[in-house]
């Protein structure tokens, strides 16, 4: 979990226990990948650059090219792509930072919403996760 900004450090370990037990839910292990919790300002730059969005989102996902090097990692682990959060927009648009940290994991697992089924799949798989974390 990478934080940019230290007011989201404690929402950074909440975050990253989320993910955890979301991963457990998947029954999906060796999975590497980054979190980044970042300004708003940051996250409309990243959303011009890679979408061609003059404006801020609350989430992005990036999957990581299987041609990727990852030095650092060992097998099993898989670098699986990264995540970017915008915990101040997020607040002010009054979305849950926990479904959209799950919807970011889901993208980088190969979850879409280009199509109306697609998009039916993951919302399924969001509420089913959502649901399971409160056994955790």
């Amino acid at each position: 979990m990478v934080v940019s900004d230290l007011r989201f450090r404690k929402l950074g370990l909440h975050l990253k226990a989320t993910i955890q037990k979301s991963l457990k839910v998947l029954n999906k292990n060796n999975l590497a990948f980054d979190v980044y919790l970042i300004k708003d300002v940051e996250m409309k730059r990243l959303n011009l650059r890679f979408r061609g969005k003059n404006k801020i989102t609350s989430v992005l996902s990036f999957v990581a090219s299987p041609k990727f090097p990852q030095p650092d990692l060992r097998p099993p682990l898989r670098y699986i792509g990264e995540i970017y959060l915008a915990p101040d927009y997020i607040e002010k648009q009054k979305q849950n930072i926990e479904l959209l940290a799950i919807h970011g994991l889901l993208h980088l697992l190969g979850y879409t919403h280009r199509k109306k089924n697609d998009k039916l799949k993951m919302e399924h798989k969001e509420l089913e996760i959502i649901s399971k974390l409160k056994n955790f």
